[in-house]
C-alpha cells in the first residue's frame, strides 16, 4: 500500500499554485489556506508545516449550514485547512488526525498538476 503524499497544483485560470495532502487511497486530507504564488513558494508552505506540524494548533467549527471543518494554524496563520465539509464532527476530528499524521513525512512531488 502506498503513503499520503503532497501533491500541486493550479486551475487552468489561475496562475497561482496550491498544495493539498492525498491519502494513500486517493482521499484529499487537508490543503493550502490560500493559493500561493508558485511552486517554490508552495514547496516552502509544505516545507514549514512539516517542521511547525506537532505545535501548530487546531480549531474545529460548525459553518452555517451544520458541516463541520477543521483548520489548523500556527503563531496566529492558517497553515492548512479541511478540503471539505464533514456532515459529522467524528468525521471531521478523524480526517484532522489522519492530516496531522501524515503531513510530517509526506513526499512532495516535483510538478504542478493543472485541473480545469
Amino acid at each position: 500500500m502506498g503513503s499520503a503524499r503532497f501533491q500541486f497544483f493550479t486551475r487552468s485560470a489561475a496562475s497561482s499554485v496550491e498544495w493539498r495532502l492525498i491519502s494513500a487511497n486517493n482521499r484529499d486530507l487537508g490543503r493550502c489556506a490560500a493559493p500561493l504564488g508558485d511552486l517554490v513558494s508552495c514547496r516552502l508552505a509544505v516545507d514549514r508545516l512539516r517542521e511547525t506540524i506537532d505545535a501548530a494548533d487546531e480549531i474545529v467549527l460548525q459553518d452555517p449550514s451544520g458541516d463541520w471543518r477543521w483548520l489548523m494554524s500556527w503563531q496566529d496563520q492558517v497553515v492548512a485547512i479541511s478540503s471539505r465539509a464533514h456532515p459529522r464532527r467524528p468525521e471531521c476530528l478523524a480526517t484532522l488526525v489522519q492530516f496531522r499524521r501524515s503531513a510530517g513525512d509526506a513526499p512532495a512531488g516535483l510538478h504542478v498538476r493543472t485541473f480545469r
